[in-house]
């Protein structure tokens, strides 16, 4: 039964649809959260270097604080952002699909979630 909900496409569109608001609102809000992303989705530019995309799993969390969450901005309906990785601070731009976004957590605290994220293959907002 939940297989059937989370895969039907007018519930992913309405879910994104919402992680988008909840995620405009934090920004425009400025205070700092954390987004579970889907990696598969996300584009770097440039790519960081293996020893820190090996750590990696099918999810992510990205802090967005500070120079992060100054620079982070969306455009349609992707998110866009700076950020640098490591000790060596390896900086990056950070292009990802709003509907990628899994979970927008405050203080640790989940605010909103797409768990439909987790069964969608490509961006359901170009559906």
């Amino acid at each position: 039964m939940i297989d059937e909900i989370l895969q039907d496409p007018e519930f992913s569109v309405m879910s994104a649809e919402n992680m988008h608001r909840v995620l405009s609102f934090m920004l425009s809000s400025g205070v700092p959260f954390a987004i579970a992303v889907r990696t598969d989705l996300v584009r770097f530019a440039p790519m960081p270097p293996e020893e820190i995309t090996a750590t990696f799993g099918e999810i992510v969390i990205f802090e967005l604080d500070g120079y992060t969450l100054e620079s982070a901005h969306i455009k349609g309906t992707t998110l866009h952002l700076h950020t640098a990785f490591g000790e060596a601070m390896y900086e990056c731009h950070l292009d990802i699909d709003i509907a990628a976004i899994v979970q927008l957590l405050c203080e640790r605290v989940a605010i909103a979630t797409n768990a439909p994220a987790l069964y969608k293959k490509r961006n359901i907002f170009k559906s």
